[in-house]
């Protein structure tokens, strides 16, 4: 994936969360949702814990594409664009 002109390499699970998080842009994605996701093809269920880890770390991945993953506790997550000034 390019991300502001440079390879960014994503885990599969990473590349689930993003698709999922990004068909669905300014709306919240349940945490249940997005591990149900993120588990298809492994042996072992996601848990809330796994996701917030992996949520970590595409974070630091996208920081410098304008793209932000905010936490909204107890529901989820939501993919915004973030303003050129912050």
């Amino acid at each position: 994936m390019l991300v502001s002109g440079r390879v960014v390499y994503l885990s599969p699970q990473e590349l689930a969360l993003l698709q999922l998080l990004a068909r669905q842009p300014g709306r919240v994605v349940g945490t249940t949702a997005l591990a149900r996701s993120m588990a298809r093809g492994r042996r072992k269920a996601l848990t809330s814990t796994g996701v917030a880890v992996h949520v970590h770390r595409l974070r630091a991945r996208l920081k410098s594409a304008g793209l932000m993953i905010r936490t909204l506790r107890g529901f989820g997550y939501v993919i915004e664009a973030r303003s050129l000034s912050d």
